[in-house]
């Protein structure tokens, strides 16, 4: 518990800090969303920065695994690279979708090299293959969700507690303590955003928290509403692209609700009840025996 208290305590100290800080990485708002969120441009996109950070200083504090604080680095550099690029863009663009998911695909085969020299996982080529895969959606499926306040750190909570609850691994009880001290700061009004820097962070110890213990069917049970929101910016993508026509106003699922009037909090909500009920039916199946 000492590395949950201090991730909470750390997290909490160093956001004060970045928000008083002369200097804010401050992410423009996309012009089609300027509607509904005009009211949060100039908000910075700091916190994703925090957490890993006080994440990384529980760790070292703590002589914690290395693996896991590398794992997230490799994905939240990443991340922290698209931030940088959106605040010299007037739109709000970020990296290349190509240059992006390549960088993503690298980190994710150091990731898995690294867990299989650490013999964290099986080394044949099938399940190497499926653990880079495995890393990229899940970091993804994180990423498309970031787009209201607590949203993405409220869905992932649940599926994170689970594991950390079930392996009693304590880097994931540092970044659980590390991210409800973002939390507070988060929820709206949000007094910042995690940024693709944190989203990319979450995704990446998510899923291997999933690899490492050999839990990935009930994560992925778990995050079915990340897949849900994966799922609709998938098919909007294609339709676009094929037909010409979208399926949504606007996806992912989350922000076509709010084109739709429903309100950010109401929306939040769902998405984390079902995030919730997720993982309680995935807690279910694996106490049924229905995961092999």
């Amino acid at each position: 518990m000492s590395g949950f208290l201090l991730g909470f305590c750390f997290t909490l100290a160093l956001s004060l800090c970045l928000l008083h800080s002369k200097r804010k990485l401050v992410v423009r708002i996309k012009p089609e969303l300027r509607d509904v969120q005009e009211a949060k441009s100039g908000t910075p996109t700091v916190g994703g920065i925090a957490f890993t950070v006080s994440t990384t200083v529980v760790s070292l504090l703590l002589h914690l695994s290395p693996v896991g604080l590398l794992a997230m680095w490799l994905f939240a550099a990443v991340g922290l690279l698209d931030d940088l690029e959106k605040t010299r863009t007037r739109n709000g663009d970020g990296l290349k979708s190509t240059t992006k998911l390549f960088a993503q695909f690298l980190a994710a085969f150091l990731t898995v090299l690294m867990l299989g020299m650490n013999n964290l996982v099986e080394t044949n080529f099938s399940y190497s293959a499926f653990s880079v895969f495995f890393l990229v959606y899940m970091v993804n499926a994180v990423n498309i969700s970031d787009g209201m306040d607590g949203l993405a750190t409220l869905m992932a909570l649940p599926a994170l507690c689970m594991v950390a609850a079930v392996d009693r691994n304590p880097f994931l009880l540092a970044f659980i303590g590390s991210l409800l001290g973002f939390l507070i700061l988060n929820m709206k009004p949000a007094k910042y955003f995690m940024g693709d820097t944190g989203s990319h962070a979450i995704g990446a110890v998510l899923a291997l928290a999933a690899l490492v213990h050999h839990r990935e069917g009930p994560v992925l049970v778990a995050t079915i509403p990340f897949f849900v929101e994966f799922l609709s910016s998938f098919v909007q993508i294609v339709a676009i692209r094929l037909f010409g026509r979208k399926v949504f106003a606007i996806a992912p699922l989350h922000h076509d609700l709010q084109k739709h009037g429903l309100g950010e909090r109401t929306t939040v909500a769902i998405f984390f009840l079902a995030s919730l009920s997720a993982t309680l039916a995935a807690v279910w199946l694996m106490g049924r025996g229905g995961f092999a």
